[in-house]
């Protein structure tokens, strides 16, 4: 059992179970008649399957936390990386998460199956690398795999996060899996060392999250540009490297410039459209005959950008309709989203064609959809003339970390003609949704909110497509065992595996797209 954190409500006002109910039945409607695209494909069957799970867990709950615990479970029924709840620092920033609560020591990592390995023991009792098969009694694998089918994305998205544990503050790991399932300390954990088969058992004590929290940033290995001020201001979005006398890599890591204080807040990006301006011009110096677009760790931005993008790659008109799902709810925050979208500016709307698309939005039933094409046919139409506009040979890198603007570039790229795609299929489905939510209260646990999204990328709401996008040159996965897993082996860079079939002449030959 979950002790209730302090300041909290009490047990004697915890929820009965028909009120548990009830508000399990409101998420299900606001998921059915708020989401942009409901149920994303998961059949009947699979649903209930779920839903079951979930039901079971929320009503064993004897406190509001455990109340506030189970609620995670709901990810089971989202598939979508843009719609996360709770997302994975929820419980740390409301405080639900106590900075003295007593977690698991143990730091660890997971293989491909669910198998569990201790990468440090904060206590000094279990050594790196060894087999953990049970804590307190319950199977560790068991326990990943549960945690592995929780979270709200797209299955190909969640490779991109890997095996390692994610820091004390979030949920998302085997230590807060434990707190949360009502594990305590003294920990008794069994495990094998490497090369042996026989089962060793050692009692941990707990330490505080907070103290664990301090001990995984000192001992974290660092990543190149993990800090706020490239989180905030953009890094280096766009960069280019020659590969050869007259063949390049342009790397472009997100689909925003500025900053992305300036995207959420000012819904601008000037920085941007310079960058790739400059890039392009670089390209044009060099002479650039053959070029890697490389977006395989591009998360997303903004799609004004890839319309900015694609200018430099084609002539082609290309759709850029869009769909909203109105309700009485978001009705308004859809007209402003609307008027702040340059209409004028890249699709080449009035005023007049820009005000009353937004109006439009009010002569919809709730719950029914809004596509642009209902006003107007929005179509980018490229400038006839453009400085530095490319018309050399291009690939198209992507991942599974390609995701959200990015994707959408991707399938631009691909239905135009530019060039070849190449890697791996981007993480989420064919049918993108947009970063604007709504937000809604749960109606007992009213600290949730459920931030909804209501737009997608593409008109498709009548034919969504929740499967994921091919690739013309396919770069799988490498596969390597579990022991070299263990001594350190990782997968080698995507790009640099492209680069290297790419200058052995491995690799398909890809016309000059067709400008016309």
């Amino acid at each position: 059992m979950v002790p209730a954190a302090p300041g909290q409500e009490s047990d004697l006002s915890f929820l009965s179970h028909e009120k548990r109910a009830e508000e399990i039945d409101f998420v299900i409607r606001q998921i059915d008649s708020v989401y942009v695209y409901g149920r994303r494909g998961i059949g009947d069957d699979e649903w209930n399957r779920r839903l079951g799970i979930i039901r079971s867990k929320i009503d064993s709950a004897e406190n509001w936390n455990e109340y506030y615990y189970a609620l995670r479970y709901f990810g089971m029924l989202i598939e979508d990386g843009h719609f996360t709840f709770p997302d994975r620092g929820y419980y740390n920033r409301t405080r639900i998460f106590q900075k003295t609560d007593t977690l698991f020591p143990v730091w660890v990592k997971a293989w491909k199956d669910g198998t569990v390995y201790a990468h440090r023991d904060y206590t000094g009792r279990i050594p790196e690398n060894a087999k953990i098969l049970r804590v307190n009694g319950r199977s560790a694998q068991e326990m990943t795999l549960i945690q592995r089918s929780i979270p709200c994305w797209e299955k190909d998205e969640q490779v991109y996060y890997g095996p390692d544990e994610s820091d004390p503050k979030s949920w998302y790991n085997l230590m807060n899996f434990l707190f949360m399932e009502g594990f305590k300390a003294p920990y008794r954990v069994e495990y094998t060392l490497p090369g042996s088969e026989r089962v060793d058992t050692a009692v941990l004590a707990g330490m505080t999250r907070q103290e664990l929290y301090k001990a995984y940033k000192k001992h974290r290995q660092r990543v190149k540009g993990d800090n706020v001020w490239n989180l905030l201001f953009g890094g280096k979005t766009i960069t280019t490297r020659k590969i050869r006398d007259r063949s390049a890599v342009m790397t472009i890591d997100y689909f925003w410039g500025e900053n992305m204080l300036a995207m959420l807040f000012a819904h601008k990006d000037k920085r941007y459209p310079r960058k790739l301006k400059k890039a392009m011009a670089w390209v044009s110096r060099h002479k650039i005959d053959t070029l890697i677009l490389d977006i395989s760790n591009n998360s997303g931005g903004m799609t004004d950008n890839v319309y900015l993008t694609l200018n430099y790659f084609t002539k082609k008109t290309v759709d850029a309709n869009r769909a909203y799902r109105v309700n009485d709810g978001n009705r308004e925050k859809i007209k402003t989203v609307i008027r702040n979208t340059p209409y004028e500016k890249l699709f080449g709307l009035t005023p007049e064609q820009h005000e009353r698309m937004a109006s439009y939005v009010d002569s919809i039933e709730s719950g029914e959809y809004f596509t642009t094409d209902m006003v107007y046919d929005v179509r980018f139409r490229p400038a006839p003339e453009l400085k530095h506009r490319y018309r050399g040979k291009v690939y198209l890198l992507t991942s599974e970390a390609t995701y959200s603007a990015a994707q959408l570039f991707a399938q631009y790229f691909r239905e135009l003609g530019i060039g070849l795609t190449a890697g791996r299929p981007c993480g989420g489905y064919a049918s993108i949704s947009g970063g604007n939510s709504q937000s809604v209260g749960l109606p007992y646990a009213s600290r949730f909110v459920l931030s909804i999204p209501y737009a997608s990328l593409r008109n498709d709401v009548r034919a969504p497509r929740f499967e994921y996008d091919s690739v013309d040159i396919l770069i799988p996965r490498e596969e390597f065992t579990c022991d070299d897993w263990l001594a350190g082996k990782r997968e080698e860079n995507l790009s640099d595996r492209f680069i290297g079939q790419f200058r052995s002449g491995t690799l398909p030959v890809v016309e000059p797209a067709p400008q016309e």
